[in-house]
Formats: structure tokens, C-alpha cells, sequence
């Protein structure tokens, strides 16, 4: 009977614990890991909100605005180097329960502001991140603001985003949907600090390093590889910083540098990269280059655990982790010849008109045998044949699936 006393007593607690942390204001937030700014790569973000009194309303009942804040990290410099830390820039942007707005971050569409025909009252208020491109961030969106807080109404799981990155010129298209982790506390204040960590994710969207995730690797002879990784820490700092490495495994849960051929055997390499903040890794610098040119010339893919340490740069400012969310894309380059339509230019006209003239020096009115000798001796000023390179690309988010916890935990 005593025990049975005791195991009430204690889901008792935890009923009370429970109550009193959802009577508190329990903020939302959503990740974007990998911002990429461009002349000709647009970001696409989207943004859901669900929280607010009614669709429409963008003021609470004593006429505070309600908002979300947007709070960019990027890299300090275009050189976008891989321990390189990043600076912010952030503001705030109306919002009702049920919006939805979408928005260019490199500015390239519509300049920033938001698009297809939205007619909320953003006004003439640009959405974009204005450090000059190219840039590599990540972006943050949380709702910690003044009415969502003072109203309760900020709770978690009310926010949610997608991401589309667009490169005009070679036609790649890769997306990604924003990651939104369970939140432990409260918060206020568009400043209070944000946690995305391990353990707080739903779907193993943040690799630790107990964890492994796994990737395919492609030919590198056919395939280009980038790998996206981005430190997860108290995600308010441009300072994070992890290694990530690829890895294969000596006997169950011991891991070494390295990676499997499609012949089932390992090779090895000792190869560990420091990231702060956020990169883009080309698969050469995550294996070691005799390794690498072996790989290319022996045509075979491979496989892969995605492995993660504390970071090691010796900046004071650093915040060290042993996590990060990590993304690979993949993609190859086609080359196809297309026709260029030119029908309309000054030439190809002049060459028609002049052609068909000859057919009515004796008042007879150009015959389909005339326009068609005409069209093809046009041919070469009207229609132009281009080489044009295309690169269709694949990205897959590296989840490492083992990462959910305890409930008691929350």
C-alpha cells in the first residue's frame, strides 16, 4: 500500500507540474537551417501562423499589433567560409491566426516583400536579408512577441514554414520544411533564447553525438555531393560550433572515419571538418584526398553515417556543440541543345521581308512554295541552336530517427 501511495504521490506532482508549465507562456519557434542568398538564387520561405484571436485581426483587443519576429544569422563575409561566424539581423512583421505569407529572403522576387498577391498590412515592408550575396544563414521565426505573450497565445506548435531555394539561372529547385521542436519553459521576448537541440526534435531532425544518421553517397565521377550543416546550440548566436564527420562502424556503436563502397567493404579516412554557424561542405572535404581520387575513379558509390562531435576552434566566442541539423543535395549537370526562338529579331525579319519581296517583283502574291523556300533560308538567322546546361537536384534532410525522448521528460 505504500508504494501505491508513493506512485500517486508522484503522478500527482506531475499532473500539478504539468498544469503550471501550460498556464505559463510556452513560445513557438521554427528553424530554417539553411538560408542560401544569391544574384540568382532565391530562398522562398513560407510562414504559417495559427496563433491570434480570429483570422484578419492583426491587433489584440487594446490595439497591440500582433507580430512575429524574423531574426536572421549570416556569414560576416561573402567568402562564406566554413568557421566563419555570423552576424544578425532581425524585425518584426504582422501577423493574424491562420496566415500564411511567403517571401523571397535574397530579395531577387519582388524585392523581399511578400508575394502572390498577399493582401495583408505588410505594406511596403521588405521580408529580405539585405547583407549583400552571396550569403549562406539560417533563419529563425518565433512569436515571443508582446500580444502573442501577454495573451497565452504563443503556445507550441503554432507556427510551422517551408523553404524552396530556386537557382534561376541553371534551374535547380530544393526545399526543405522548417523544423519546429518541442520547447521546454517560457518566454516573453523576442530575445529570449530559442533551443533546437537534440531531444527536442520530433523526427530526429538534429543529429548528436550518441546519434548517427546515414547518407547515401553517389558516385562522385556522375554526382555532385554539398552537405548543409548547421551547429545547434542556443540557437540565438553565430558562434556554434560543431565537427561533422563521416564515419563507418568497427563493431555495434563504435564508430571510425570512413565510409562503404557498394563491394559491402569499408575504406578508411580520418577526416573531420569544424563548422560555425552554418556551411556547405562539397563531399572532397569530408574525405581525405587519396581516399577521394580513389572514389572518383573507381565509378562505385557508397554509403555513410553522418557523425557529430563537440567542435574544437579556439575562439573564446565559440559556443561548442556536438550537434547539427545536416542536409545533403545532390545533383548532376545535364547538357542538352535547345532551339532559340529569334523569329522576332531585326535580322530574321530583314531576311524575310527581302526573300519574299523576290516572289512579288511581277505583282503575284508570295505562293506557300516562296514561304517556305524563304523560311528556310532564314532558318539560321530565326532559330539558333544553344548548348544549355541544367542541374536537377535531389535534397534529402539526415535524420538520425533515434531522438525522441523520455515523456517524462516534457
Amino acid at each position: 500500500m505504500r508504494g501505491k501511495i508513493i506512485i500517486i504521490c508522484m503522478l500527482i506532482a506531475l499532473l500539478v507540474s504539468t498544469v503550471s508549465l501550460t498556464g505559463k507562456s510556452h513560445a513557438d519557434a521554427i528553424l530554417f537551417p539553411w538560408i542560401v542568398k544569391g544574384d540568382t538564387v532565391s530562398t522562398i520561405i513560407s510562414v504559417v501562423n495559427t496563433a491570434g484571436n480570429l483570422p484578419g485581426q492583426y491587433s489584440n483587443t487594446n490595439g497591440v499589433p500582433m507580430l512575429l519576429h524574423y531574426e536572421y544569422w549570416y556569414k560576416a563575409s561573402t567568402s562564406n567560409g566554413d568557421t566563419e561566424f555570423c552576424t544578425e539581423y532581425d524585425f518584426m512583421r504582422s501577423t493574424s491566426a491562420n496566415d500564411i505569407v511567403s517571401f523571397d529572403a535574397s530579395g531577387i522576387m519582388n524585392d523581399g516583400k511578400a508575394l502572390f498577391n498577399d493582401s495583408s498590412p505588410y505594406g511596403d515592408l521588405s521580408f529580405k536579408l539585405s547583407a549583400s550575396s552571396p550569403r549562406r544563414g539560417f533563419l529563425i521565426v518565433d512569436n515571443n512577441t508582446p500580444a502573442l505573450a501577454g495573451s497565452g497565445q504563443n503556445i507550441d506548435g503554432t507556427l510551422s514554414g517551408e523553404a524552396l531555394i530556386i537557382d534561376h539561372v541553371v534551374g535547380m529547385v530544393w526545399g526543405y520544411t522548417a523544423y519546429n521542436a518541442r520547447f521546454r519553459g517560457e518566454a516573453d521576448n523576442p530575445y529570449d533564447q530559442v533551443y533546437f537541440n537534440d531531444h527536442f526534435d520530433y523526427q530526429g531532425e538534429v543529429i548528436g553525438a550518441n546519434e548517427a544518421g546515414r547518407a547515401v553517397i553517389l558516385p562522385p565521377s556522375e554526382y555532385t555531393t554539398k552537405f548543409y550543416v548547421t551547429p545547434i546550440g542556443g540557437q540565438r548566436s553565430g558562434a556554434i560550433n560543431t565537427k561533422v564527420y563521416l564515419g563507418y562502424e568497427t563493431e555495434p556503436g563504435v564508430f571510425t572515419g570512413g565510409m562503404y563502397l557498394n563491394d559491402e567493404y569499408p575504406i578508411d579516412f580520418n577526416k573531420k571538418m569544424n563548422v560555425a554557424c552554418t556551411t556547405a561542405l562539397t563531399l572532397d572535404k569530408l574525405i581525405a584526398a587519396g581516399a577521394y581520387n580513389d572514389f572518383i575513379t573507381s565509378g562505385n558509390q557508397g554509403w555513410a553515417y553522418i557523425k557529430t562531435e563537440e567542435g574544437s576552434l579556439g575562439d573564446t566566442n565559440i559556443v561548442k556543440s556536438s550537434q547539427a541539423a545536416i542536409g545533403k543535395l545532390e545533383w548532376k549537370i545535364f547538357t542538352q541543345s535547345v532551339a532559340i526562338d529569334l523569329s522576332d529579331s531585326t535580322d530574321c525579319v530583314s531576311c524575310k521581308k527581302s526573300c519574299l519581296d523576290l516572289c512579288t517583283v511581277k505583282g503575284k502574291k508570295p505562293d506557300f512554295l516562296c514561304e517556305a523556300n524563304c523560311a528556310k533560308k532564314c532558318k539560321p538567322l530565326c532559330f539558333v541552336k544553344k548548348s544549355v546546361e541544367t542541374w536537377p537536384g535531389n535534397f534529402n534532410w539526415i535524420r538520425s530517427g533515434e531522438s525522441l525522448p523520455p515523456p517524462f521528460l516534457y
